[in-house]
C-alpha cells in the first residue's frame, strides 16, 4: 500500500476567502480521519491566533514554519 502525504502552504496574506478555504480543507480531513502538515510564516501564526476555531481545527495536525512572512508579488 502507497503513502500519501498531504502538504498546504498557508501564506501570510490572510483574507475572509482563505480563512473559509482553510476551514473547508480541515473540515474535509476530519471527514475522512486525514491528517496532514500545515506550513504557515510566523506572521501568520500570530494571526491564527485570533481565530480560536481554526486553531482547534488544526489540532492533531503537523505544523510547519514556513518563513516569518511573504511579501505579495506583483501579477503579470
Amino acid at each position: 500500500m502507497g503513502l500519501v502525504i498531504l502538504t498546504f502552504d498557508i501564506e501570510d496574506f490572510i483574507n475572509p476567502v482563505s480563512v473559509k478555504a482553510l476551514e473547508k480543507i480541515l473540515i474535509l480531513l476530519k471527514r475522512y480521519s486525514l491528517r496532514a502538515i500545515f506550513f504557515v510564516t510566523g506572521h501568520l501564526a500570530e494571526k491564527l491566533s485570533s481565530l480560536p476555531l481554526i486553531v482547534e481545527m488544526l489540532e492533531g495536525h503537523e505544523i510547519g514554519y514556513h518563513s516569518s512572512s511573504h511579501s505579495v508579488r506583483p501579477t503579470i
